[in-house]
């Protein structure tokens, strides 16, 4: 969270590459705040390789070494969570100790 003088803040989200695609997380930031219409889909055993490999041609990518796909890795996380907080201009300035008039005043001064 940056706090600028005016009284104006700025929100900054991280995400790791693996918990979204970048589609996905351009959805993310361009509907941040806004009521979800399209929920997320994330399941990550659609990608998993089939079992036994089928492999179309010989390739050292594609030779068995086993079963990589290791599900318990899928399963063994606790669900997630997500919220919305609603966060208005009083309550800001009550947390940041901004003086009510600070961005009419900090206007004014560069005009």
């Amino acid at each position: 969270v940056t706090f600028f003088r005016c009284g104006a803040v700025s929100l900054g989200v991280g995400m790791e590459h693996h918990e979204a695609d970048g589609m996905s997380r351009i959805h993310f930031h361009q509907h941040m705040g806004k009521d979800i219409a399209l929920h997320p889909f994330i399941d990550r055993t659609l990608l998993c390789a089939r079992d036994p490999p089928t492999p179309k041609f010989q390739h050292i990518d594609t030779q068995w070494s086993g079963n990589t796909c290791k599900w318990e890795l899928f399963t063994s996380w606790p669900p997630a969570s997500n919220s919305i907080y609603m966060i208005s201009k009083q309550q800001c300035r009550h947390t940041c100790n901004i003086p009510p008039n600070s961005c009419t005043e900090r206007r004014q001064q560069m005009q």
